[in-house]
């Protein structure tokens, strides 16, 4: 876990979420960017990793972590001490975290 490091480095706080989302279309794009400006800390954001490619190519139940099509979305409040938080914009634009299909 230490590539998050300089997203969030020591002495702030923060609180994240992550979830699994077929495509970017629709009301996932909607919430993202609906939710994007409602933030209270400027060191807050939200970051997408597309899955796909040579992932894909496995059968789903091949590997410990199967279903890797998609886009992973990953919610990142971080805020000093004396500055307001963002919990719950965190929970925010996706919701409930979202499970892959068969797991």
């Amino acid at each position: 876990m230490q590539i998050f490091d300089g997203g969030i480095p020591d002495g702030l706080l923060s609180h994240w979420r992550s979830g699994y989302v077929p495509d970017l279309a629709g009301q996932t794009i909607t919430r993202l960017t609906g939710g994007a400006w409602s933030m209270r800390s400027r060191r807050s954001y939200t970051i997408t990793f597309h899955l796909g490619g040579a992932l894909t190519r496995q059968e789903p139940d091949a590997t410990a972590f199967g279903g890797r099509g998609g886009f992973a979305v990953n919610i990142n409040a971080a805020w000093a001490r004396d500055e307001p938080d963002d919990v719950a914009w965190v929970g925010h634009p996706l919701g409930q975290p979202q499970h892959r299909p068969g797991r």
